[in-house]
């Protein structure tokens, strides 16, 4: 996986559609570009740094430096009082196991231990994600759904149903109905302007698709990707449940497993899921779907802090909260 939160098409975006302050650092000898984040808490407005897709080195072997690392980018970064913390989005992997869990837990104690990282207080970026390996053949992928999903697919391939990658004048209907799923789920969607920005950008420069599956006028389901190179990354999706929930999405998901892999993509990274052992997790509702696609889990070390201002990180913590 070349690392998409670092990649060129990302950065793109959130320059210039997300229009988010950009800037670079190095951290643990390599070069990475990062996103400055801002809230106006009168009378000053108050910054924090995030840096997405980090590799850590051996906490073991190179504890010291990396002590001497994180110094370094913290003298780098902060300019002054207003500037709270870094985060980090470690994606160094754990093996998945019965003691996933565990062994999560040990990783954040030596975080905190051995470099002075606190465990971020809000997860920003995803414990956990699963691949589907598409260099694999359709019949070892079709075996990898589970079940009932296969049961839904093929309730769906002998209906009248239309899967297709969507044109312009589809797009703006999208968006409604993605907007619709968001209300009713909670979940928070890009304002109007920066999709319509987005769309224009990433149609333009294909680095995205937005694929649907109709019945007749009507779109029952969406999902958009975005592209970087050989990989493909779903970002959102929604179902039309006017029409009710008659798992449309698995038949879309296939089709799209199927679109992509003629296109000679080499996988899918799903994005979001709940870790293991984490039962309460907000993201639960979506693994079980997600996992039901399965092929490969990935869980990574996750969101961490370097804290600049301990006083301004306590309260904005309780605020955020």
């Amino acid at each position: 996986m070349s690392g998409f939160y670092q990649s060129e098409t990302w950065k793109l975006i959130s320059a210039y559609i997300f229009d988010k302050p950009i800037f670079e650092c190095e951290l643990f000898w390599k070069k990475y570009w990062g996103t400055v984040k801002t809230a106006k808490k009168w009378p000053i407005t108050l910054a924090w740094y995030q840096v997405l897709w980090v590799q850590f080195p051996d906490i073991e072997k190179k504890k010291f430096h990396i002590k001497e690392e994180l110094e370094k980018a913290k003298r780098d970064i902060k300019h002054g009082m207003k500037d709270i913390f870094l985060q980090i989005w470690v994606t160094n992997r754990i093996r998945v196991s019965e003691n996933t869990w565990t062994n999560r837990k040990e990783i954040e104690k030596n975080m905190l231990s051995s470099c002075s990282l606190k465990t971020s207080f809000r997860e920003n970026m995803p414990l956990a994600t699963i691949v589907i390996d598409l260099e694999q053949d359709l019949d070892t992928l079709w075996k990898q759904i589970n079940k009932s999903g296969r049961r839904h697919i093929r309730r769906w391939v002998k209906k009248e149903l239309i899967f297709k990658v969507a044109e312009w004048d589809e797009i703006k209907e999208f968006y409604d109905l993605w907007n619709k799923t968001s209300n009713f789920k909670w979940f928070n969607i890009w304002p109007e302007d920066e999709y319509n920005r987005l769309i224009k950008f990433v149609k333009e420069e294909k680095r995205w698709d937005l694929f649907l599956v109709k019945k007749g006028k009507d779109i029952v389901s969406g999902s958009i990707m975005l592209y970087d190179k050989e990989e493909a990354y779903y970002l959102y999706g929604a179902t039309n449940r006017d029409l009710g929930n008659l798992w449309w999405h698995y038949f879309l998901k296939w089709e799209i497993n199927k679109y992509l892999k003629e296109k000679s993509f080499k996988f899918i990274d799903l994005l979001w899921v709940a870790p293991k052992g984490y039962e309460n997790h907000h993201l639960w509702w979506v693994s079980q779907f997600k996992e039901s696609l399965w092929w490969k889990r990935i869980e990574y070390w996750g969101n961490y802090d370097l804290v600049f201002n301990k006083m301004l990180y306590q309260t904005f913590k309780i605020l955020k909260k």
